[in-house]
């Protein structure tokens, strides 16, 4: 079983190790190596850097991207209150990748800030059925709850594996069955990552592998069979 990034911006370049590496449409999909999974979507920071006619080539180019079978996820995508336009365009663009994910069956990889309320009134909303995965997840355990309740995957990078308490009781407070392990952008080393994640957990990093190993075939299912 490999060392699966469920959310990264680089490949792994090691043969134990799989990444999802997620890239936007601006231009042509970068080729990814052998064993490496391809995401793609429109960053809420991005939508600040372009036109309205750009958004729209995007958009287009995702959902043909999205419809060659070359992806295993939509995203990243999602609301942040505090970077990017106004609510009102986020959440439309936002509401624009659901529709892509559902018709293609593709799970998305969700950027939140400060806009969880949102996010889960955008979900009841849709009926979305494919799995939705909150990445870097750095909230409350409120949120947390709600996320979970609508069914969602929980995926923590290396700012819950620094040492501080509220941060390891979120990582806890996660069913193994719906936790998420990822490097985002950081240097980070995924194995790392999954050292610390099962120490704080208090399990074996083996038993760790394997249920990071079942939840992203619960995820990735497409991506599984090809």
């Amino acid at each position: 079983m490999n060392y699966l990034n469920f959310h990264a911006h680089q490949p792994e370049i090691s043969p134990d190790m799989t990444a999802v590496v997620c890239f936007e449409p601006s231009g042509p999909l970068p080729a990814t190596p052998p064993g490496q999974f391809t995401a793609c979507g429109i960053h809420p920071w991005s939508l600040s850097k372009l036109s309205a006619g750009e958004i729209e080539q995007c958009l287009s180019v995702l959902a043909e991207y999205a419809g060659s079978g070359l992806l295993c996820a939509i995203g990243e995508t999602g609301l942040d209150r505090l970077n990017g336009p106004e609510l009102d365009l986020q959440t439309d663009i936002f509401r624009r990748h659901i529709e892509l994910a559902d018709k293609y069956s593709l799970p998305l990889i969700i950027h939140c800030v400060r806009c969880y309320p949102e996010l889960l009134q955008i979900k009841k909303l849709s009926g979305s059925a494919v799995p939705w995965m909150i990445h870097g997840f750095n909230s409350n355990v409120r949120q947390l709850e709600q996320l979970l309740s609508h069914g969602c995957f929980i995926s923590f990078g290396p700012p819950a594996m620094r040492g501080r308490n509220v941060k390891e009781s979120l990582l806890k407070a996660v069913p193994l069955e719906r936790l998420c392990l990822e490097t985002d952008d950081s240097p980070d080393d995924i194995k790392s990552i999954y050292g610390t994640a099962a120490a704080i957990l208090k399990i074996d990093e083996a038993a760790l592998l394997e249920i990071m190993n079942h939840n992203f075939e619960s995820i990735f299912r497409k991506t599984n069979d090809r």
